[in-house]
């Protein structure tokens, strides 16, 4: 829990915001942009971009339009990069950033580990 209100702490309307598509009061996912490499001034216009989309609303734009509003908002926050890093088995959510023009900026080979099977973890990015 603690962790999870710390992770609440860094985010604020003016600078890393979390957007919620709701839809008859059901969640039907989120997206936030939180700081990357948290109190490293170097990294200021660099944001991470997070998000999870429910089972029931994945295919369904839900991811699409909440990354879309994110990124259009980057420029009055003050972030100029976006990264992400995600398992390197994680197709949906690699095409879908891929398709706002994120690229492929870094992997680290088989350093995760799920379920006795070894994961890349890679980073994407895009300037905005």
């Amino acid at each position: 829990m603690e962790n999870k209100e710390n992770w609440l702490k860094e985010h604020s309307e003016e600078r890393y915001p979390i957007y919620v598509a709701e839809n008859n009061a059901e969640t039907e996912g989120w997206c936030s942009l939180s700081p990357f490499r948290y109190g490293r001034s170097a990294f200021d216009m660099t944001a991470e971009i997070s998000y999870s989309i429910s089972e029931a609303h994945r295919g369904k734009g839900v991811g699409t339009g909440l990354v879309e509003r994110a990124i259009s908002d980057c420029s009055h926050l003050g972030i100029e990069i976006i990264v992400s890093t995600l398992l390197g088995s994680n197709a949906p959510s690699m095409n879908l950033l891929l398709k706002f023009g994120f690229e492929e900026w870094g992997r680290l080979t088989g350093i995760a580990e799920i379920d006795a099977n070894r994961y890349d973890h890679t980073y994407i990015g895009k300037r905005v």
